[in-house]
């Protein structure tokens, strides 16, 4: 239970790579969508120090917004984070 509210309290949806940054300054996770290309994923790797730590299984059926890094139509909702 304890757990389940730590990883609440500690993670932000975002939708651009300039939220990813400050949620990873402050040692959030970060719920954004992306549109499953590697060179996007290697591209907020490089721009925010952040990486997928996690895809849910348990996806939207329909995602309505963008890339945080192209811009394209996202297809999936990943969790990023910065491991320490």
């Amino acid at each position: 239970e304890n757990s389940k509210k730590l990883i609440l309290n500690n993670t932000t949806s975002i939708k651009s790579i300039p939220e990813l940054k400050k949620a990873i300054d402050n040692k959030k996770l970060a719920k954004a969508p992306w549109c499953k290309s590697l060179k996007c994923e290697d591209s907020i790797k490089d721009k925010s120090g952040a990486k997928i730590l996690n895809i849910p299984f348990d996806q939207p059926l329909q995602i309505k917004d963008n890339c945080i890094c192209c811009n394209e139509k996202a297809e999936l909702i990943c969790y990023f984070g910065k491991s320490y």
